[in-house]
């Protein structure tokens, strides 16, 4: 075989090979607990926003889906409330094995920089689902297959304080 050949041969070689999918790990824990949060969230979902005084004050839908190649979460989240504004947000999660939690970029159209990177990772406590930042915390919890309850918490001098109830019904999976 000429030189010229058997370079040609050896990239063709090289390229076929990385080009191949590489078989998943056997301890893939980002995969394992973005499925655990998906087998509970995933799909698309009506909402009810409540204020705190328990009054409906937004409708809107809530979609969870995982991300490229099953390792991360993507939630979108849209509402309208009765006035008509509209609230509108996006989350990336992905599974953070030192922190044994979720990180999580959150964009919506109300955030002051548009983008913002929690402070702290998400994960599970017992069967809710937390999110928690140093300003709030957002409590997934009587999550059925059909339904469940949001609770978002903010900062105030006494405390953390239930801002807003969302009510999820699931739309499809």
């Amino acid at each position: 075989m000429r030189p010229a050949a058997i370079v040609c041969s050896l990239v063709a070689s090289a390229v076929a090979i990385a080009g191949e999918p590489k078989a998943p790990e056997k301890n893939d824990s980002a995969r394992s607990e973005t499925e655990r949060v998906l087998s509970a969230l995933r799909g698309t979902w009506a909402v009810t926003e409540y204020g705190a005084d328990g009054a409906p004050v937004a409708k809107g839908r809530e979609t969870w889906r995982p991300g490229p190649g099953g390792r991360s979460l993507i939630e979108e989240y849209h509402s309208t409330d009765s006035h008509g504004a509209d609230y509108a947000g996006f989350a990336l999660g992905w599974w953070d094995d030192q922190a044994q939690g979720f990180r999580i970029t959150w964009c919506d159209n109300r955030e002051t920089h548009g983008c913002k990177i929690l402070s702290e990772a998400a994960q599970w406590q017992g069967a809710t689902w937390v999110v928690s930042d140093a300003e709030f915390k957002e409590i997934f919890s009587e999550i059925t297959p059909n339904s469940f309850t949001q609770t978002i918490y903010s900062e105030a001098p006494e405390g953390m304080r239930a801002d807003l109830k969302i009510e999820g019904k699931r739309i499809s999976r």
